[in-house]
């Protein structure tokens, strides 16, 4: 399946976007985008996929995603049933890796050894 590039609502005058999530259908397609994303699980399981990992992620759980690398969750059962679900509650925070600014010391950027 082939992932879905999103842009993502960027204003230039801020450097990242939060938001809150009580819905999980919401993160259940498979995408990509130029921002990095820090997400929090307060409450929610499932499993998450990643590039080419595929583990488990439970509430308490915080990921960071890089930059232009596919994921997805898919959540249990329990969170998507139709009829009185449980409610999850997810916190996502995105932002591009110069969110410090173009001249800063600090850098998420990884570097790569050549082997």
């Amino acid at each position: 399946m082939k992932a879905q590039l999103l842009h993502l609502n960027n204003n230039l005058t801020h450097s990242f976007n939060a938001r809150r999530d009580n819905t999980p259908q919401y993160h259940n397609i498979w995408h990509y985008h130029e921002e990095l994303e820090l997400i929090y699980f307060a409450e929610g399981s499932g499993t998450q996929f990643i590039g080419d990992s595929v583990r488990r992620f439970e509430s308490g759980d915080i990921t960071l995603v890089g930059s232009n690398l596919p994921h997805y969750w898919l959540f249990d059962e329990i969170y998507l049933k139709e009829d009185n679900p449980q409610v999850a509650d997810i916190r996502v925070l995105h932002f591009k890796e110069n969110f410090w600014g173009m001249n800063s010391p600090i850098s998420l950027r990884t570097k790569t050894s050549k082997t």
